[in-house]
């Protein structure tokens, strides 16, 4: 049986992980060259996964709603119906593995030969603070995601406990910062946590970034009549005319595409003018 693996796609260059959202086929189901396949929500857009060739979708397909590595295999493309065998239950994490497996841990000391002169320290109580965060032991499994998030939620990964397969994800991140909320929230009232989306946390980031960064308005008023007939005429959208337009002004004025740096001013070799966009 030919089979070839569906791979998560990269959208630039800054892209390590990819947000699958959800599945459109399932295992078994006849697929076209070009059909959508599942969709994939990076920090700026959702995309469409697409058919490369006619077959049938098989599995293991990876679990929606997880974070996967850029060019990890999310499932197959078989020339005839999958069998039985290609309908077990997705893999924990997708092929290729985005770190190595967790080493088996040592087998625990015997009960009866505790160092006298160090007494085992009284198991952490739970409080309105958040402990500090910590590195887990580098031999643990904690997906990259996982780790950033014990990073923004202050979760220490030293004491999570991993997951079923070993490895700490968000689910045991956020179960773990849940224990210990912060004492501005507790005296509010209540509260749940809702997980960022790649897109809005991209958003965010970058909105915090323009607080630290140098700004200047330059105001004028113009008429766009021209410019407006001229997109209707050419049946083009005028947002694209008006980054024509940006980008032929920054080529004229390069100025405008220079980037500081705390070694010097880099100066930008082409005119890249980009779109902010959002999906509902």
């Amino acid at each position: 049986m030919k089979k070839e693996p569906i791979t998560l796609p990269v959208l630039s260059d800054t892209m390590e992980t990819g947000h699958l959202a959800r599945w459109l086929k399932a295992v078994g189901d006849p697929v076209k060259k070009g059909d959508v396949l599942a969709e994939v929500e990076s920090d700026k857009a959702m995309m469409e996964v697409e058919a490369f060739e006619d077959g049938y979708l098989a599995g293991p397909l990876a679990q929606a709603g997880t974070d996967i590595p850029v060019r990890a295999v999310i499932g197959y493309i078989v020339d005839s119906p999958p069998d039985s065998a290609a309908t077990e239950p997705p893999p924990a994490h997708p092929e290729p593995v985005a770190e190595p497996a967790p080493a088996p841990e040592a087998a625990p000391r015997p009960a009866d030969a505790p160092e006298p002169s160090a007494p085992a320290s009284p198991a952490p109580r739970p409080s309105g603070h958040r402990a500090a965060p910590a590195h887990r032991d580098s031999r643990a499994g904690v997906s990259p995601y996982a780790r950033g998030l014990a990073n923004e939620l202050d979760v220490d990964l030293a004491n999570v406990k991993p997951g079923p397969d070993g490895v700490i994800r968000a689910a045991q991140v956020i179960a773990a910062a849940m224990q210990g909320p912060s004492p501005d929230l507790d005296a509010g009232p209540a509260w749940h946590y809702k997980l960022l989306t790649p897109m809005h946390r991209a958003v965010a980031e970058n909105m915090i970034a323009t607080l630290s960064t140098p700004t200047f308005r330059v105001s004028s008023q113009l008429s766009i009549d021209t410019l407006h007939q001229a997109a209707k005429e050419a049946r083009q959208s005028l947002s694209l005319l008006l980054a024509r337009a940006l980008a032929l002004s920054v080529h004229e004025h390069p100025r405008f595409n220079e980037v500081y740096t705390p070694a010097a001013l880099v100066v930008r070799e082409r005119v890249d003018v980009g779109i902010a966009v959002d999906v509902p």
